[in-house]
């Protein structure tokens, strides 16, 4: 079974020493609100997503990231 983006970018994190930070911002009224988070490896965005609950728009945004790393041959 493979691992969620998330958890793959924590393991790899804490095999590289790379730093993992995400920034979550909310836009909108509460009953019609949208998520944008970012996902940065010290300090350099690798990756973002959208969408209407933040944990749905954290994982797209770590399936970016994720996918990114791997364009650039990490092991993640």
């Amino acid at each position: 079974m493979a691992e969620h983006p998330r958890t793959a970018l924590n393991n790899w994190s804490a095999r590289t020493g790379k730093n993992i930070f995400y920034q979550e911002q909310r836009f909108g009224p509460q009953h019609a609100e949208v998520w944008i988070v970012k996902v940065y490896v010290d300090g350099e965005q690798y990756g973002a997503g959208q969408a209407t609950r933040k944990e749905t728009a954290k994982e797209a945004a770590a399936i970016q990231a994720v996918n990114v790393l791997r364009n650039y041959g990490h092991q993640v």
